[in-house]
């Protein structure tokens, strides 16, 4: 009976170790906070701003915006008098993560792709 105990034991032992060893139901939580604050375009005076609330804001009146890490892509998901877009973009840190290099990949229609390029953090 005590060795029945024990195996019970170890093996819920075991299931809990591996649901707790470093399995986190978003993987992509610390790319996320990588990208909190604001970017200026390497080059240009244009600049990228992420809230840690998942916001980014809205320049234009009646914009709406909001950004998350999505299948390890960033998407940027806009609404532009209540109509939603999604953008998305590849990425990548370097430089100890203060620069910010964005492929777009999923445009919402022409003149969006100016976005793409590499960002320095401010």
């Amino acid at each position: 009976m005590n060795k029945q105990l024990l195996v019970v034991g170890i093996v819920v032992l075991l299931i809990i170790v591996i649901k707790f060893s470093g399995c986190t139901s978003n993987p992509s939580y610390t790319d996320k906070n990588k990208f909190i604050g604001t970017w200026q375009k390497q080059d240009t005076s244009q600049n990228l701003t992420f809230f840690s609330n998942g916001t980014v804001p809205n320049y234009i009146p009646s914009v709406t915006g909001n950004w998350e890490i999505e299948d390890e892509k960033l998407v940027i998901s806009i609404s532009i008098n209540q109509v939603a877009f999604n953008i998305v973009y590849d990425f990548s840190f370097s430089n100890n993560d203060k620069t910010l290099t964005l492929t777009l990949i999923q445009p919402i229609g022409v003149g969006y792709d100016h976005t793409a390029g590499t960002y320095i953090k401010q």
